[in-house]
């Protein structure tokens, strides 16, 4: 096959009932290695180009490999890969591998609240926006950093910044939805006053800018896109409030903005501490992007259907807030209800209504279309990963993204 995808280019075939090819990613370290790596994944909302119609097989990700003579930037990228992957691949890897880089990660964001004035200190233990959770997102920075050959100590700072942009998120989203509880206690804007909650978050920001320096310019750059697109998506959100006539397309695009971009950045960044190629960095960018819709489709799912004493949060909060997201926008173009879909547009179900939009949602099949949603996002950040250096950290990456499914 003589025709290579380059990173944005966009290719389609006939056939696919109305889908069509997008975001061929992955030139793999194109011009700085000997391989190009061109993965096709299928999407709505791209133009269609003749020469490769009768030559994709399905909607599944294309690779298509190519050869391209060695630069001396290349070869030394290469040979360091090579080294790093020497012997990986082949266990598996508990978060053991990155626990020292974790606790440092945690140790920088408690030592700035336990710096603040405003008289808070005391009360910061019982902040829970103020403590480390999960640590999913510098846990997929470190794991790419390593992955890629990133030394350890440039890669805590990375991973700091990240989780400062992710506490950041939270004290402000707490503040903008009105929110009385996370992890399982008080939310800070509840228990401190939205005043504290939003300064709380701009330190954060703040702090996030402060490690990302330590990484040059790009890596401010970087983190300064990141906090542009997610800003964009929640303003999006909220512009389309209790508008179930959204696209299932534009929802997707929302959450790519709102939580894709700073599982982006993780990735991203890690492979930026690494000093990994352009291209290289960009697909570190677009297995973050497609994990962090996954993330979010779980994330809406849990909000209809999780247990509150395990997620640590009010469920029904987006519903009762009219925020659009796939389980209720799935219902409504599945099975639509008038009276809900109406009580929805108008802001007027409460979490009295959980139970009765509960069996809508159930009833319409929209869990099934979500599920395959999904899994299609779950293919797209796979097949991200699959020119990356065979060894531990890249495994870890993969398993991130096989873990997350529709149960509890």
């Amino acid at each position: 096959m003589g025709t290579i995808a380059r990173s944005g280019t966009q290719i389609g075939r006939s056939g696919m009932k109305g889908k069509e090819f997008y975001r061929s990613s992955a030139v793999c370290i194109a011009q700085k290695t000997v391989g190009i790596l061109c993965v096709l994944s299928p999407s709505p909302s791209t133009p269609r180009f003749g020469p490769l119609r009768a030559r994709l097989p399905s909607s599944r990700p294309l690779f298509l490999s190519f050869s391209l003579p060695f630069s001396h930037n290349g070869c030394r990228f290469r040979q360091k890969l090579a080294r790093h992957a020497k012997g990986g691949g082949q266990k598996a890897l508990s978060n053991s591998a990155i626990a020292a880089e974790l606790l440092l990660v945690q140790g920088n964001i408690q030592q700035l609240f336990a710096s603040l004035p405003l008289g808070c200190s005391a009360k910061v233990p019982k902040a829970p926006c103020l403590r480390p959770g999960k640590m999913l997102r510098p846990t997929v920075l470190l794991y790419a950093g390593l992955a890629l050959g990133g030394g350890r100590e440039r890669l805590v700072e990375a991973a700091s910044a990240v989780e400062f942009l992710h506490s950041a998120s939270l004290l402000h989203d707490d503040v903008i939805d009105n929110a009385h509880v996370r992890r399982g206690e008080p939310a800070a804007q509840g228990n401190y006053g939205s005043k504290n909650a939003v300064l709380w978050g701009d330190i954060c920001f703040a702090a996030a800018l402060r490690h990302a320096s330590k990484l040059g310019d790009e890596g401010v750059h970087e983190v300064a896109e990141a906090v542009e697109r997610m800003v964009r998506g929640e303003l999006r959100q909220l512009a389309m409030q209790g508008n179930l006539a959204l696209t299932v397309p534009a929802c997707i695009e929302q959450q790519r903005a709102k939580t894709g971009a700073l599982f982006s950045l993780a990735a991203k960044l890690g492979a930026t501490v690494a000093r990994a190629p352009y291209t290289m960095r960009s697909l570190a960018g677009e297995f973050g992007e497609h994990l962090g819709v996954v993330f979010q489709m779980k994330d809406d799912y849990l909000d209809y259907f999780g247990e509150a004493h395990i997620l640590g949060k009010d469920l029904g909060r987006d519903m009762c807030e009219g925020v659009v997201t796939l389980p209720i926008l799935l219902a409504s173009q599945l099975a639509p209800h008038a009276g809900l879909m109406g009580r929805f547009a108008e802001g007027t179900l409460t979490v009295d209504h959980l139970p009765e939009v509960r069996g809508w949602i159930g009833d319409s099949g929209a869990i099934q279309s979500l599920g395959v949603l999904m899994r299609q996002q779950r293919e797209f950040a796979l097949a991200a990963l699959r020119c990356w250096p065979h060894n531990e950290f890249r495994d870890a990456l993969a398993n991130c993204v096989e873990d997350l499914d529709l149960r509890c």
